[in-house]
């Protein structure tokens, strides 16, 4: 679409506002909903201040349009403008409002998204699941965890597919429950399988990020284990760092820290063993 046709698209948008008011002008919702859906697509972002108002459409299909349009034209600086439409009382409205925040991202997108994540409507969560794989910022992919444990099968395995694609702490955690559990979908078994066959570099650092700085018991016991399982020698020093704080210097953890859990302790001694050679002389250093 040429600049010139993008230009008098925008003229005649602003003369129809100087006007009258946009529900005046364009009476029928399906024609203010195409109207702003096409100047999207034109990705003329002068555009979007005029747009904008129009979030607050009596009509779901116009409020609808205008968020898919903010997604086009928009950037994180239109989020808070998103924001309460994620709670819109209309599920197209809140799947729509997914879709823009994970385009327009900012961190302050992030709560509305964990809540999209537990909508009642099963596509609103997908659209969820999406945004937050196209989300700029790895940190988000922690709150797909919960979504591999949805109830909608679709749901569960966009879910796995984001994590498998953007390895972190979570998805180390995601592949050591479904590997442990036999009933497991069989879909997302077959991704983790995949996964811890063939481990790449990303992934291997996620599992020594997962041992060091993970948020539960849970993902500290799925990095031990996935490194001793790829036999993963860049990860010794971080384990022996930690089992000499346990060991050595109690008093700079805190009581309810992880590292001190006893299961946690015997995961990274099991993983310094199945890596061998290069962590057998400063296991034995350690009087456990």
């Amino acid at each position: 679409i040429s600049a010139l046709l993008a230009a008098a698209i925008l003229v005649a948008y602003r003369a129809w506002q100087e006007e009258t008011a946009w529900q005046h002008r364009l009476a029928d919702p399906a024609q203010r909903a195409a109207e702003t859906r096409r100047l999207g697509e034109v990705g003329f972002k002068p555009a979007l201040p005029l747009i904008k108002p129009h979030l607050s459409d009596a009509d779901p299909a116009v409020r609808s349009a205008t968020l898919w349009a903010i997604g086009q034209l928009g950037g994180p600086i239109d989020v808070d403008a998103v924001i309460p439409l994620s709670q819109d009382v209309d599920p197209s409205v809140r799947r729509e409002a997914a879709g823009s925040l994970g385009k327009i991202y900012a961190p302050s997108a992030r709560d509305a998204l964990r809540l999209l994540l537990a909508d009642k409507d099963e596509s609103v969560r997908l659209a969820a699941v999406e945004a937050l794989g196209v989300a700029d910022d790895p940190g988000v992919t922690q709150l797909l965890l919960p979504a591999v444990s949805d109830a909608a099968p679709a749901v569960r395995l966009a879910a796995m597919q984001n994590l498998a694609a953007q390895p972190g702490p979570a998805t180390i955690t995601a592949m050591h429950r479904l590997l442990a559990s036999p009933q497991a979908d069989p879909a997302l078994r077959e991704i983790a399988q995949r996964l811890a066959d063939q481990p790449t570099d990303a992934l291997r650092a996620a599992a020594r990020e997962a041992i060091v700085v993970g948020e539960s018991l849970d993902t500290r016991l799925a990095g031990a284990t996935f490194v001793g399982r790829w036999r993963d020698a860049s990860a010794v020093a971080a384990m022996i760092q930690l089992l000499d704080l346990v060991v050595a210097g109690k008093s700079r953890l805190r009581p309810n820290d992880v590292r001190i859990d006893p299961r946690f302790r015997t995961a990274m001694i099991d993983a310094l063993a199945a890596i061998g050679a290069p962590a057998f002389d400063e296991l034995r250093k350690l009087a456990i």
